[in-house]
């Protein structure tokens, strides 16, 4: 509800995060074309960090970028949404667009734990 208040509708997040997660914290960052949320969800000692980017059009929406540290990267096709599951070593990051917001997850889980979550999107 919060994130609806402020712009961000059809909002599309794993539907684990419904269950036993606490937001901890929400900030916003208008600039020039897009306006980004950051959250931070908590669940016992898990704390998981939730990154979306709303463009003001799809034309300024910028690429997926997994980055440079990657240890492993799998494509998961999560109902019509390709997500990428990124193994960052320390964390392991889910990255994905739908409509004009682009997100971008961290997570404490291991990868195996990511492409469960990321295969329940939207279930």
């Amino acid at each position: 509800a919060e994130l609806r208040m402020n712009g961000f509708t059809d909002v599309l997040l794993p539907s684990d995060f419904d269950k036993g997660y606490v937001m901890e914290d929400i900030q916003y960052d208008e600039q020039d074309d897009r306006t980004i949320a950051s959250v931070r969800l908590r669940n016992g000692d898990a704390i998981v960090t939730i990154e979306l980017t709303k463009y003001d059009s799809p034309a300024h929406m910028e690429p997926i970028n997994v980055g440079g540290n990657a240890e492993r990267v799998k494509e998961v096709d999560a109902g019509g949404v390709a997500v990428f599951v990124v193994d960052m070593q320390d964390y392991t990051s889910l990255l994905y667009a739908n409509g004009s917001t682009s997100y971008s997850i961290e997570t404490p889980y291991s990868m195996e734990q990511a492409i469960e979550i990321a295969e329940k999107m939207g279930l």
